[in-house]
């Protein structure tokens, strides 16, 4: 039996018609395609719904809604995906200099980017260290959070932290190439997504929390086309163009190499005060900055800084 949202697709036949004629004319999907499409919308009926609305939409409202939505909403666990290159930090910095303009008293932090932009107020280094009532970008979640160390002290501590968001009104925005490269409770807690360039031949090894068939055809195809954004903001699809900050560079999305030596040991410093063992603090200075030293050196690091 059809659901309602179903029927109503059913009901509407024609207005969908029309709509995949405008998806053709535009070149955003053959006329060979229709048939899948229509398959797709009795399938994903409540999504296809969505896209169907965004379609006719300006792209300043579109906008003003993903303001809306991530402002608006108790809890926001954010993520950016895309190949490299194609705009994922540069959107996550659109994004929080126009949530800073919309409400200045909302502090801003970042994490795991070495250079502060206007908006932020410092960077830090562990997610305990996220004050309330604030928003914090973390670059690159794959290398806090990664899937192949389910066990790591991050990692057990990820579900809890995150269920804690809302609590604590703290609202995360991060990125990654791909959700596989993540421990799985990022993506299965993830309220808002956002969708730039993904090369097609790697999206068959994304994982189901992410894409579904439909969203899969609606992710940006234009290669060399940065602005192009598919966002999914609690179950409600957009697509709009985004612009990048007066102040962007891209040294903030390249910048490891902006790090000074006393800020490595810094950041190694902190993970002692945090009780991460002698081996993890030598782990992560190596796999999040790129900074090795021999066991001899780590060993007396720890004990001056236990």
């Amino acid at each position: 039996m059809a659901s309602s949202v179903q029927q109503w697709l059913i009901d509407h036949s024609g207005e969908v018609n029309r709509y995949l004629d405008a998806l053709v004319r535009k070149r955003f999907i053959s006329y060979q395609d229709q048939p899948l499409f229509w398959d797709l919308f009795i399938m994903f009926p409540e999504e296809a719904v969505a896209l169907m609305h965004d379609f006719y939409a300006k792209n300043d409202d579109k906008l003003f809604s993903v303001f809306s939505s991530i402002m608006e909403s108790e809890y926001v666990l954010s993520i950016a995906y895309g190949d490299p290159g194609k705009g994922k930090t540069a959107l996550n910095y659109f994004l929080l200099d126009n949530l800073h303009r919309l409400d200045p008293s909302r502090s801003i932090y970042v994490m795991g980017t070495w250079i502060v932009p206007p908006f932020a107020k410092k960077i830090l280094y562990d997610l305990n260290d996220i004050p309330s009532h604030s928003y914090c970008y973390i670059a690159e979640m794959g290398k806090f959070f990664p899937s192949r160390e389910s066990s790591s002290q991050d990692n057990r501590q990820i579900s809890s932290h995150f269920l804690d968001l809302r609590h604590f009104d703290i609202k995360i925005l991060g990125e990654t190439q791909k959700a596989s490269s993540c421990d799985i409770n990022v993506p299965r807690f993830a309220s808002h997504k956002f969708f730039k360039f993904m090369d097609p031949m790697n999206l068959r090894f994304e994982r189901v929390e992410v894409l579904n068939r439909l969203t899969e055809q609606f992710i940006p195809k234009d290669r060399s086309n940065k602005a192009q954004t598919l966002a999914i903001c609690n179950g409600q699809y957009f697509t709009f163009n985004s612009s990048v900050p007066d102040w962007y560079t891209s040294d903030f999305s390249v910048n490891l190499s902006k790090l000074t030596e006393q800020d490595k040991l810094d950041y190694a410093a902190s993970l002692v005060k945090k009780g991460y063992s002698e081996v993890d603090v030598m782990q992560k200075l190596l796999i999040h900055l790129r900074y090795s030293k021999d066991r001899a050196f780590w060993h007396q690091f720890y004990l001056e800084h236990k």
